[in-house]
């Protein structure tokens, strides 16, 4: 334990109160200003190990079809969703998200599960199964839909996305793919 001090070793220890806070603001200052340098350094070298690898490591593109494989995989993603059982599970999500429409989210969470199952074999054959090299249900699904100027692919499209979009969110899904 430390003594209390003396009023004689108190006053003696005592300092001007300006001085003392510029003291103790330049020590701050140059505490906290030698801290922000080196977090400054550690966040830069961090940011600079990862945009240089993130540089040299771009990002995957999803893989390409051609006219005629975008054909064959929407003939066969719509057959696989016509097939009566999946049908009805796909009537049940869209009967839920149509009563409650204005739950995006609850479309995307019911729907792109059963969209993963049941497009998978095809996703996987046409190169869209491996998400890490650009593949995926989205990218997959823009693919059959990306408009090559043929309105029979146009046609097929179409039909695929009233087959399995809720009613409420045609409007929607069909101005983004100009439907």
């Amino acid at each position: 334990m430390k003594p209390s001090p003396t009023p004689d070793s108190y006053q003696s220890s005592k300092k001007d109160p300006e001085e003392a806070n510029t003291s103790r603001r330049a020590s701050r200052s140059s505490s906290s200003s030698s801290t922000r340098r080196a977090t400054s350094a550690k966040m830069g070298a961090a940011s600079s190990s990862s945009s240089s690898s993130s540089s040299s490591a771009s990002s995957p593109r999803p893989p390409s079809m051609t006219l005629a494989q975008a054909h064959a995989a929407i003939d066969e993603v719509t057959a696989v969703v016509r097939v009566p059982a999946n049908a009805a599970r796909i009537a049940a999500i869209k009967k839920q998200v149509d009563a409650d429409p204005d739950n995006a989210m609850m479309a995307m969470f019911s729907f792109m599960p059963l969209a993963n199952e049941l497009m998978g074999p095809a996703m996987k054959k046409y190169g869209y199964a491996d998400q890490e090299n650009g593949g995926g249900l989205m990218p997959f699904l823009n693919a059959l839909q990306e408009d090559r100027g043929d309105d029979a692919l146009r046609d097929k499209a179409r039909t695929l996305r009233k087959l399995v979009v809720p009613e409420s969110m045609l409007p929607m899904v069909e101005a983004m793919y100009g439907g």
